[in-house]
């Protein structure tokens, strides 16, 4: 399947990534790395992650970048063969996003 990015996940990713850069010198590319990694996984297992919220017709998966501690909000369009991330969290951020 395909996977698109909505317009305030591509925005929440790119702030954690300006976020990770700077404070992890060392591995100043594994954001993106695993990122690439966790969607290769996502398109060819969507249903591998677990439902985070199910709601007004709405099934939305999570899957934690376990190295980088974010997680990753989707939804699966089966008809259209999409799958399209619509949010990116902090693992560490006590709560999870608005969605």
């Amino acid at each position: 399947m395909r996977v698109l990015l909505t317009e305030e996940a591509a925005t929440l990713l790119e702030s954690r990534k300006r976020w990770w850069r700077p404070r992890r010198p060392a591995t100043a590319d594994l954001f993106e790395r695993e990122f690439l990694d966790v969607v290769t996984l996502i398109a060819d297992r969507p249903k591998l992650f677990p439902v985070a919220l199910e709601t007004r017709g709405r099934t939305v998966h999570r899957v934690l970048m376990e190295k980088t501690s974010c997680h990753l909000y989707y939804e699966i369009d089966e008809a259209a063969g999409v799958i399209r991330i619509v949010s990116a969290w902090g693992a560490v951020q006590g709560k999870p996003p608005r969605l």
